[in-house]
């Protein structure tokens, strides 16, 4: 069986594609974190009526004996959108980090005849490959030196100011009766 890491060898990346992925990759997970979470927040706290979107309410009540009743229980029921109590975080990678070595395999523009950018300025393209592990004609082949490394920490943001607000007016706006 051949390894698929000899079909690896031959190539080579440029290294803006190289530092790129990494934060392409965390830019899609925060859009995946941010699509998910407002998909929980529709599905938990809201049901939907055609284009409308009502919350769902929780019927409460609470009772209490009174001395001003003369020892009566008072009960005072009321109505509570959903979306007030329920915990809501907004996670997202609040952080990442970047280091790589890499070896250098091919590159592009020579001293010779310089490429140039649009401003006109001289230009050089590397192509390198990030470590592997790698066997030829059967004996194990040396660790190339290079290696990249990325680091992520993920955490939460403050609720959107538009989530807050409809937060803060269903909570000024709880029915008793």
């Amino acid at each position: 069986m051949e390894n698929n890491n000899q079909n690896y060898s031959h190539q080579a990346l440029s290294i803006e594609k190289l530092m790129a992925a990494p934060f392409i990759a965390a830019a899609d997970a925060n859009a995946k974190m941010a699509r998910e979470q407002a998909k929980f927040l529709m599905d938990t706290c809201f049901e939907q009526n055609g284009d409308s979107f009502r919350p769902k309410m929780v019927s409460l009540s609470m009772t209490r004996s009174s001395a001003n009743n003369g020892g009566k229980e008072d009960t005072l029921q009321f109505e509570l959108p959903l979306i007030t109590i329920i915990p809501f975080n907004s996670l997202c990678i609040t952080d990442m980090s970047m280091k790589f070595d890499m070896e250098i395999v091919a590159y592009t523009g020579s001293n010779a005849t310089p490429e140039k950018d649009d401003q006109g300025k001289e230009k050089c393209t590397l192509h390198g490959n990030i470590s592997y592990d790698s066997k030829e004609n059967g004996a194990a082949s040396k660790r190339r030196q290079s290696k990249m490394s990325v680091e992520i920490n993920g955490g939460t943001i403050p609720l959107p100011p538009g989530l807050t607000t409809l937060i803060d007016f269903y909570s000024k706006n709880i029915k008793t009766s």
